[in-house]
């Protein structure tokens, strides 16, 4: 199953392509709305379940962050820090190096 931060990982991949002059434009774009969408659907089921006075389990939402939750108390996350530098802390050079 494909969670949030499956989508996170393969959009900072989409980025580092396009950086790197390894992917168009176009397909980019398209990427990028596909998972907006997506995403989009998850805000949209977690404020219907707020209004109801709910907390949904969406599947999608869950991912490699540590899930903490208490009863009484909205589930945190905890992202496991990475090492390694993320693609949008290195500067943007574009197709043409621009």
């Amino acid at each position: 199953m494909t969670t949030i931060t499956d989508i996170r990982n393969d959009l900072i991949n989409v980025f580092n392509k396009l950086r790197d002059g390894t992917m168009e434009a176009k397909d980019a774009v398209e990427i990028n709305n596909t998972a907006g969408k997506i995403i989009a659907s998850a805000k949209v089921q977690l404020a219907y379940a707020a209004l109801k006075g709910e907390r949904p389990d969406i599947p999608f939402l869950a991912s490699s962050p540590v899930l903490e939750a208490n009863a009484s108390e909205p589930a945190r996350i905890h992202d496991t820090p990475s090492k390694e530098p993320l693609a949008i802390d290195r500067p943007w050079h574009g197709k043409n190096g621009k």
